[in-house]
């Protein structure tokens, strides 16, 4: 991703509303909407979610607060926020 790593890293995540009737299934149809660093747009160098955590993962960054967005995308596409925060120097 970037040389200068962000203290925060926001994904927004979209999931089909109509699977989501348990967390393996929401897991398995999320893909990626938006990427934020510190507040800021970013381009990721990949869209893939599995390749994005373990990155978060090896980089310090853990889990912060999670949001379920209310706005939805066509398709009955829900959203949801991801906050991850370093952890590490």
């Amino acid at each position: 991703m970037a040389e200068q790593l962000p203290a925060q890293i926001v994904l927004i995540v979209a999931y089909d509303g109509a699977g989501a009737i348990s967390t393996g299934r929401i897991i398995s149809n999320e893909e990626l909407v938006d990427v934020l660093f510190d507040g800021k747009p970013y381009q990721p160098r990949t869209r893939q979610l599995p390749e994005i955590y373990r990155w978060l993962q090896a980089h310090g960054f853990a889990p912060g607060r999670m949001n379920w967005l209310r706005d939805t995308l066509p398709g009955d596409k829900r959203k949801r926020r991801q906050e991850y925060n370093r952890t590490a120097g």
